[in-house]
């Protein structure tokens, strides 16, 4: 759908960048300036073009920081985000500083986070290193590697920022740690060495650190009020925070050992506040490595054509990251270069595929918190050789190889689910005008569970408390791959009434439409027909139809009369 300008301006930024980092004196202006560019044009471009935030599943977001902002506090019993509320509580006070609501910054929180990112990725990889064209270099295949859409406006891109924060400042602190006392801590210390012992070794180029901008007491402040923020916003975080600074206590032996505890006494604490509300909606533990985010039933193949292209893409890039992180560790042992604080860092995010699937989103958040330390490894590999004849311009061919493969794989990645990611406005008016005028305790249910909903103050009314989520029909009922039909009805019924809500509504959106089209679970059409069969039952109601929105109310009849 972009035009051939889009394409040239991105290639030419990948271009650009490759060429400036092979000049002999690094511009370090010139390389923001680039960063920067390339942000807004693969994360700025869609707010330009699109009326609504991407993402279906931004608009609870909205709905929490609205219903704090006009509530002044929080309401344990209400959801889960009420009880991780601090990234909403931070949009709920900003919304009433500026008076500006949360839906019209939303489009840009991609470029927001990815500029933080940014900032937050580069103080901490200077704990490890101050080559400052490893530095640029990381930061280039971090941008060109981030496929997996954690930066929109949502407590994981909030806490993912403030963990490189607080990981950075653990690296370049220089806090204490005790030498171990204990038998076992003895046993790993000379492990440790052993291992060192045997890896290859050869001559030392020197790669000072940066000094600390914190002071030990200092740090502990920061990084404290940063993981504070995190352990009250997100579920997952801490969780891969506590792995990584256990990893940088007991084996790179970068902290103290009471950092890591006092953290995981804080988050279990945190949990134990929540627990009343988790204990009987959700599983704490949820180690299932099959489980996955795609629609229930959904094989790769199925769908789009499109759809195996983007997949790939995805996995190209994880296989090159690993290939030339593997690379440029070695490369780095060779300069006799110890990188073991970024190597645990890499393997503590695993945890999260070991403890929690998070509905089949683990294994991608495992990718995300690895990517920053993966890319430090893979720049490493991308250098030239010291002894190389080669003139200036050409030196950066390793570079440019990957920038080019990391590049073109990025646009298929990132933008391949784009058909389902677009939000209408048809489809955010239909669910504002429903929360509006929706009686308490009602039950919102979706061809399939691609729409907009609980994006305003009032949807902790409005929705029924047990059925946080979009039930949909498609999951429950065998109507995958053929046309909705009139016989379908009677079952939707019995559907409808199994759910036990005391008010049920049925929504269909071309959302949900797109988002069929693309996982090939409908034909083309399906929503409208349904909506046409339904308005010829005398047990759904239409209550709403506007620019191909329908919003139907069920109600059971008495011998097929009319409500």
């Amino acid at each position: 759908a972009m035009p051939p300008s889009y394409f040239v301006a991105f290639a030419l930024l990948l271009a650009g960048f490759v060429a400036a980092m092979s000049r002999p004196v690094l511009e370090p202006r010139l390389l923001g300036l680039y960063v920067v560019a390339l942000i807004f044009v693969l994360h700025g471009t869609a707010p330009l073009l699109y009326d609504e935030p991407r993402y279906s599943w931004v608009y609870p977001h909205l709905g929490v920081i609205s219903f704090i902002a006009e509530a002044g506090g929080v309401d344990r019993d209400v959801d889960i985000y009420n009880n991780w509320p601090g990234f909403f509580a931070t949009g709920a006070w900003l919304t009433r500083l500026t008076g500006v609501p949360a839906s019209a910054y939303a489009e840009w929180a991609q470029v927001f986070f990815n500029l933080a990112n940014v900032a937050a990725l580069r103080f901490a990889l200077r704990g490890v290193t101050g080559n400052e064209r490893l530095l640029w270099t990381a930061t280039w295949l971090f941008l060109l590697g981030n496929w997996v859409a954690q930066d929109y406006l949502a407590p994981q891109a909030f806490a993912f920022v403030l963990s490189l924060v607080v990981l950075g400042v653990a690296l370049r602190a220089e806090l204490r740690s005790v030498l171990p006392r204990t038998r076992p801590g003895h046993w790993l210390a000379e492990l440790i060495a052993r291992l060192r012992a045997l890896l290859p070794h050869g001559r030392l180029v020197p790669e000072p650190r940066p000094a600390s901008p914190l002071s030990p007491k200092g740090a502990l402040l920061v990084g404290g009020i940063c993981y504070l923020a995190v352990v009250t916003s997100h579920q997952l975080t801490p969780v891969v925070l506590i792995a990584g600074m256990t990893g940088l206590a007991l084996i790179a032996r970068r902290v103290p050992l009471w950092v890591p505890l006092a953290m995981a006494l804080v988050e279990l604490g945190w949990l134990a506040l929540a627990w009343p509300y988790l204990a009987p909606r959700y599983d704490l533990f949820d180690p299932d490595p099959a489980s996955s985010a795609a629609p229930a039933g959904y094989q790769l193949g199925d769908g789009l054509s499109g759809l195996v292209l983007s997949a790939y893409a995805g996995r190209i890039e994880l296989l090159l990251l690993v290939t030339l992180a593997l690379v440029g560790l070695m490369r780095r042992l060779r300069a006799r270069r110890w990188d073991l604080a970024a190597v645990i860092l890499v393997a503590a995010p695993l945890l999260i595929v070991g403890v929690q699937s998070y509905g089949g989103e683990g294994r991608f958040r495992f990718y995300l918190f690895a990517l920053p330390w993966l890319c430090l490894f893979a720049a490493a590999a991308c250098a030239p050789a010291k002894a190389t004849r080669l003139p200036a311009a050409l030196r950066s061919w390793r570079l440019a190889l990957v920038t080019g493969v990391l590049g073109a794989c990025l646009l298929f990645a990132y933008f391949g689910l784009e058909l389902s990611n677009r939000v209408r406005s048809a489809d955010v008016d239909a669910a504002v005008w429903f929360e509006r005028h929706a009686p308490p305790n009602s039950l919102l249910v979706g061809l399939t569970s691609s729409f907009p909903r609980r994006l305003t103050a009032r949807y902790p009314e409005v929705y029924d408390p047990w059925h946080p989520a979009a039930p949909s029909l498609i999951e429950r009922l065998s109507l995958r791959n053929r046309q909705v039909a009139a016989g379908d009805v009677r079952r939707i019924e019995r559907s409808m009434r199994r759910f036990g809500a005391r008010h049920v509504f049925l929504i269909l959106t071309s959302s949900q439409e797109r988002f069929a089209r693309l996982f090939g679970l409908l034909p083309p059409g399906s929503v409208d027909s349904l909506a046409q069969i339904l308005r010829t039952s005398p047990s759904f109601h239409l209550i709403h139809a506007r620019a191909g929105a329908s919003i139907f109310r069920y109600q059971r009849t008495a011998k097929g009369r009319s409500p």
